[in-house]
């Protein structure tokens, strides 16, 4: 289980220790882009090259211009360009040029904007964390930190805006991270929260409680609030989709921890399959027996930790994992079609069975 808030602090921490100071205003940012262009010895960078390396690399990381009220992507124009090669070359002293006949700019001899040091796997390492990065570009949480993105992405030298080495999955529509920063902070601060929610099978029916809110989970591209519910009939903790939360208020009600413990996040998903956890259930011991073809599938990417190997032939696999029935068991057997049978329990075995009979209804 990645988490992203607690791997873009170390990625931040990490490239602070590779001793950039520069200022995050976008003037000085577009004259490090273009230092690491002219830097880069494996290609030639006409003017035109430079503008849209420029644009390409501020707009990848979600930073944008204004438009009146709209909000448009980021651009850059000729006068402003030749502005920034005026700036390097007379107030960096860069020994920066432009070939004749070929129309290129490059360095005469040696030069680095800023001294910044950092070898290939390094550079490398960096580039792949800005992947990551990128997942929460839109959210209030990485606009807070918009100088820090900006000083991060001008870091990366021999960046290569032409083509795309490592793409991350992202959801295509905003799924609630309008909620991210407030629930961020509330769990950084031990704030409660007062929300507005509805359940996808509620009808759109609202509800309004108070929690405690412990971690923020990603799963299959959403992301969880997991939260202890403020219920004096209950104690439970429970996962909220933040796609399905309609409001977030501060609470004045005391923060309160499970059993008067910290939460522990591996205790409670230990025999989750994705994000659901019963409070009331108990896990159950799932056998399956899956056809050759899945069979390399299920041992390179094993469906859960507690998977063991109870028989395999060169025809079969037949595993068990300890996990609580969920929806999200329920369409992983479901994804794998003819190639997996569900052996025991019993019970589940009718329910996957029945599951399958309403299918049949369907395309008859």
């Amino acid at each position: 289980m990645i988490q992203l808030g607690f791997f873009i602090s170390n990625l931040i921490n990490y490239f602070w220790l590779l001793h950039f100071n520069m200022a995050g205003k976008l003037a000085l940012l577009r004259l490090k882009i273009i230092d690491d262009c002219l830097n880069n010895t494996r290609r030639k960078y006409t003017k035109f090259d430079l503008i849209r390396a420029i644009e390409d690399k501020l707009n990848n990381v979600g930073i944008t211009k204004k438009d009146g009220e709209k909000t448009i992507p980021y651009t850059i124009s000729e006068s402003a360009f030749n502005k920034d090669i005026y700036l390097i070359k007379h107030v960096y002293k860069a020994p920066i040029t432009c070939h004749k006949t070929d129309h290129y700019y490059y360095y005469t001899s040696n030069f680095n904007l800023n001294g910044i040091s950092a070898n290939a796997d390094e550079k490398r390492t960096f580039e792949v964390g800005l992947s990551f990065l990128s997942l929460l570009k839109n959210t209030d949480y990485a606009a807070r930190y918009q100088s820090v993105l900006e000083k991060l992405i001008s870091s990366s030298s021999d960046y290569n805006t032409d083509r795309e080495i490592v793409q991350i999955e992202s959801p295509l529509g905003n799924l609630g991270m309008e909620w991210f920063d407030k629930i961020y902070d509330a769990i950084i601060e031990y704030n409660t929260l007062k929300i507005n929610y509805t359940r996808y099978d509620s009808n759109h029916v609202q509800k309004q409680f108070v929690v405690s809110p412990y971690m923020l989970k990603e799963y299959h591209n959403r992301w969880y609030m997991v939260a202890k519910l403020h219920d004096e009939k209950t104690d439970f903790i429970n996962c909220y989709g933040l796609d399905r939360i309609k409001s977030i208020t501060a609470s004045k009600e005391k923060f309160k921890f499970h059993n008067h413990e910290p939460f522990n996040a591996s205790a409670f998903f230990e025999h989750s399959m994705g994000i659901t956890r019963d409070n009331a259930a108990a896990p159950i011991e799932l056998v399956l027996k899956f056809t050759k073809i899945s069979i390399p599938y299920v041992l390179s990417e094993p469906w859960h930790h507690s998977q063991k190997i109870i028989n395999q032939t060169p025809e079969s696999l037949t595993i068990s994992i300890k996990v609580y029935p969920s929806h999200e068991l329920n369409m992983k057997v479901l994804s794998y079609g003819a190639g997996v049978e569900v052996i025991k329990p019993i019970e589940y075995k009718k329910h996957i069975l029945s599951v399958i009979k309403d299918m049949n209804k369907i395309y008859k």
